[in-house]
């Protein structure tokens, strides 16, 4: 019910929020949940929204950083006491 709940959140702000609201909220749920999938589609409807449109800017940038972020959380969780697991 909390990861519906975050996602519901998480579009609402996409749209009604400016974006760094949106980022910091969405990478705040990155390291909540335990696999935060829903950032990759977060970052693509960003781009579809709000991506430059062109050859001499990057494409698909909200998505890449989504990606960038997921990874960088991923292997950050390993490093974290919190996300430890007793064995």
């Amino acid at each position: 019910m909390k990861r519906i709940l975050a996602d519901i959140l998480v579009f609402l702000a996409i749209l009604y929020t400016p974006i760094w609201v949106t980022a910091i909220f969405a990478i705040s749920c990155l390291f909540y949940f335990e696999n935060y999938y829903e950032i990759f589609v977060a970052g693509f409807i960003l781009d579809l929204l709000y991506g430059a449109v062109g050859t001499r800017h990057v494409l698909y940038f909200h998505f890449i950083m989504a990606t960038l972020f997921y990874l960088f959380s991923f292997l950050l969780k390993k490093k974290l006491f919190a996300y430890t697991r007793k064995n």
